[in-house]
């Protein structure tokens, strides 16, 4: 079989043992052999070469970018167990939503988690995966004006926000996680309803569904919860609530 050999002095260590964890930069000239059982180095070889020049002439990061885009990554990079089988065929470009934070990532779905990997070595966050056993709905929700996002909720009372760079992309997503509560359908805002007026759910946890069904998050600043006043004694010490 074919080889190349190449010098590196620093690499990266990503995903070592299949553990998900932070990527280890490693200082220290080594010798790496890439071995093509089943294709030929032919298409690897002017990508690396047009990558190194792109470095060489400090070009800014957005033409590395472009040059790699014609990369067609499989995203099988991403997977944590040999059992899991993608049901995503490539990673999808995304925006990870927090009240104070963006970060860029990819989104990978595989049979049981899904995946958020940083989408360059530059950024700060932390790949980290969740198991789709623990979803328990979902939410359409809007990144500014733009309707191309959705809140996933776990069964540990937390919830991530994901901005998607398209509507069909925020959909694709929805299918490939496979659970069936929506958090902003009538029937389950009806539902929500029956169960408060019977005494069985309280009024805040009312109040957050009746949030959650207009859109409102606490992952969005601009979108965040609003609860009625319910004090309207403002001059007793004490209150009786």
């Amino acid at each position: 079989p074919l080889t190349i050999n190449f010098l590196s002095n620093k690499y990266l260590i990503i995903k070592e043992a299949q553990k998900i964890a932070p990527f280890l930069s490693i200082n220290r000239t080594t010798k790496f052999t890439v071995t093509f059982l089943h294709s030929r180095p032919t298409q690897l070889l002017p990508m690396c070469h047009e990558l190194f020049q792109c470095v060489d002439k400090r070009q800014p990061p957005t033409n590395i970018h472009q040059k790699l885009k014609a990369v067609k990554a499989t995203g099988m990079e991403l997977i944590g167990t040999r059992n899991e089988l993608p049901i995503m065929p490539v990673p999808l470009s995304s925006t990870i939503l927090t009240p104070l934070q963006e970060q860029p990532a990819s989104v990978f779905i595989t049979n049981e988690r899904l995946y958020l990997q940083p989408r360059s070595l530059g950024d700060l966050m932390s790949p980290t995966s969740y198991p789709l056993n623990h979803l328990v709905g979902y939410a359409r929700r809007y990144k500014g004006l733009k309707d191309c996002a959705v809140e996933l909720y776990w069964n540990n009372s937390t919830s991530i926000l994901i901005a998607l760079e398209k509507v069909r992309d925020r959909e694709k997503v929805i299918r490939c996680l496979g659970v069936e509560t929506c958090f902003t359908d009538r029937e389950f805002l009806f539902q929500a309803f029956k169960l408060w007026q019977a005494g069985k759910l309280t009024n805040f946890h009312y109040l957050l569904v009746v949030n959650s069904a207009a859109g409102r998050t606490f992952q969005d600043l601009s979108r965040y919860p609003v609860f009625p006043w319910v004090i309207a004694d403002y001059l007793s010490f004490t209150l009786d609530l």
